[in-house]
C-alpha cells in the first residue's frame, strides 16, 4: 500500500529540517553589538544656610531627556546613581531608580570606588557635586578623592568632573587629565545657580562645531554666561572656571540633533620599524611608530611601547583627522642581551569601537653581538652562512632579510660578512 505525505505536513517536515540545520551552521558575519557607555554618579548635599539643594536630581531628569542616557537604543547605554542628604522617602519619585544611599563618606567612597571606577576604557564618565564645601575641605584634606580620580581606570575613562560649591576651582589643579567644570574659583562664593546654567545649555547652547552634540566646552560656555548674568543681576561675584583636559573640552555629553552619531574617534597604529635591528647592548635602537587618525575627531592619546612584556617607552601623541603622525623613541637596550619581540599600543578614545587597531606587534629585534643573526647568543658557522646565502640581495629582493643585514643598510655585502667572521665565536654571557 503506498503511503502519501499532504503537503501541509511537508512543508512542517521542511520546518523542522530547516530550524535544526540553522542551529548547525555559524552566522555569517555576526559579530556581538557595540555600544558606547555612559556613566553618572551624583552628590547633593544641604548646606544649612542655603536652599534645599537637589540639583543632583534636576540634571538627571535633564539627562534621561537625551537616547544616550535613558536607555531607549541599543546603540547606547547608561549607569545613573546618586547619592544625597536626602533620604529615599524624600527624594523625587521620577528618580528614585537611582538613588543608591544616604551621604556619608563611606558610601561616597563605595560609589566611587566600586561604580565609578568600573567604567570601561573610552566610556564616557561625569561626576557631579553640589553642595556646601565640607566637601572639598574633606576630601582634600585625605587627598582621597584626589587618587580615586588620578586612578588607572578613570585614566583609561573619559571624566568631566562638575563642582558646584564654594573654592570649587581648586580641584583644576588636581585633574590634570579629566574636564572639571567648577562654578567658581578658589575663593569665590558659591551661590547654587551653575547647574540650572548647565541644565539650560543643553537645551539651548550653541553647537559651535556642528556636531550634533552638546560637549562640556559648548555646555560650560552657556552655562558661565548664565550664572554670571543672574549673579550680576542679583550682586555679589562669581565667575566659573574649566579645565578642558586631554580631550580639550570636546566630549560630547548630550545630542543637539537626535539624527546624528556619536562623533567618530577612531585611532590605529599602522607601522613599526627599528633601525637598526640588530644593536649591541650598549647601543641605541631608533623605532618609529606610525599612528593614524582614522576618526573625525582630534585625537590625543597614550603610546606604549614594548620589547616583549617590558615597558621601554610610554609617549603622548595629538593627530587630527586623517593624519599619520609618526612618534620617534629611542631604546638604551642596556644588558639586554637576546631576541625581542616589539608592540605597542595606543589608548582607547572617547566612545571608540574600532579597538583592535590600537595594538600592534610588528618585527623582532636583536640585542647582541654583530653578526648573530639567529639571535641565539653566539655567532657561528651558521650565522656567517645565512649571510652568504642572501648576499648581493637588497631590501625589495626575495632573498633579502633584515636579520641578515648586519649593518642595516639595505644591502647585504661584504661587510656583513666580514663583521660577522670577525665576532666568530664570541657569545654573550
Amino acid at each position: 500500500m503506498k503511503r502519501t505525505i499532504s503537503r501541509t505536513t511537508l512543508i512542517l517536515i521542511l520546518l523542522f529540517v530547516s530550524a535544526q540545520a540553522s542551529k548547525l551552521m555559524p552566522t555569517r558575519g555576526a559579530l556581538p553589538t557595540q555600544v558606547r557607555s555612559f556613566r553618572f554618579l551624583g552628590i547633593e548635599y544641604e548646606a544649612g544656610y542655603h536652599a534645599r539643594l537637589d540639583d543632583a536630581q534636576h540634571l538627571i531628569r535633564e539627562l534621561l531627556v537625551y537616547p544616550n542616557w535613558n536607555n531607549s537604543t541599543d546603540q547606547y547605554v547608561s549607569y545613573i546613581r546618586f547619592l544625597s542628604m536626602y533620604n529615599y522617602s524624600e527624594v523625587a519619585d521620577d528618580v528614585k531608580a537611582f538613588w543608591c544611599g544616604d551621604l556619608n563618606f563611606s558610601n561616597i567612597k563605595n560609589q566611587i570606588v566600586n561604580f565609578l571606577c568600573e567604567a570601561s576604557p573610552g566610556e564616557i564618565v561625569v561626576f557631579f557635586y553640589g553642595g556646601h564645601d565640607f566637601f572639598i575641605d574633606w576630601f582634600l584634606i585625605q587627598m582621597e578623592l584626589i587618587d580615586w580620580f588620578n586612578s588607572e581606570a578613570l585614566q583609561q575613562a573619559y571624566v568631566t568632573v562638575i563642582l558646584d560649591t564654594c573654592g570649587a576651582g581648586c580641584f583644576i589643579n588636581f585633574l590634570p587629565d579629566h574636564i572639571v567644570l567648577a562654578s567658581s574659583g578658589i575663593e569665590t562664593t558659591y551661590c547654587g545657580i551653575f547647574p540650572f546654567g548647565l541644565i539650560t545649555g543643553f537645551e539651548l547652547a550653541d553647537d559651535s562645531n556642528n556636531d550634533g552634540w552638546i560637549s562640556a566646552a559648548e555646555v560650560f560656555s552657556y552655562a558661565k554666561n548664565y550664572t554670571e548674568a543672574i549673579v550680576s543681576e542679583g550682586g555679589g561675584y562669581q565667575s566659573p572656571k574649566s579645565h578642558y583636559g586631554k580631550v580639550e573640552g570636546d566630549l560630547p555629553l548630550v545630542p543637539r540633533d537626535m539624527s546624528k552619531p556619536f562623533p567618530t574617534w577612531d585611532v590605529a597604529i599602522t607601522r613599526v620599524t627599528a633601525n637598526p635591528f640588530n644593536v649591541k647592548p650598549d647601543s641605541s635602537m631608533t623605532i618609529i611608530v606610525s599612528i593614524e587618525n582614522q576618526g573625525e575627531k582630534l585625537a590625543t592619546c597614550k603610546l606604549y611601547l614594548y620589547a616583549n612584556t617590558s615597558l621601554i617607552s610610554l609617549e603622548q601623541t595629538t593627530s587630527s583627522s586623517g593624519k599619520t603622525v609618526n612618534v620617534t623613541l629611542t631604546w638604551f637596550p642596556i644588558d639586554a642581551y637576546g631576541l625581542y619581540t616589539l608592540s605597542c599600543s595606543v589608548s582607547i578614545c572617547p566612545g571608540e569601537l574600532n579597538i583592535s587597531n590600537n595594538n600592534l606587534t610588528d618585527g623582532t629585534v636583536y640585542v647582541s653581538i654583530p653578526g648573530d643573526v639567529d639571535g641565539n647568543g653566539k655567532v657561528q658557522i651558521e650565522d656567517i652562512v645565512a649571510i652568504a646565502e642572501a648576499y648581493g640581495s637588497f631590501s625589495s629582493h626575495p632573498k633579502y632579510d633584515a636579520k641578515l643585514d648586519v649593518d642595516c643598510n639595505e644591502f647585504i655585502e661584504v661587510k656583513d660578512l666580514l663583521t660577522a667572521a670577525l665576532n666568530y665565536g664570541q657569545h654573550y654571557p
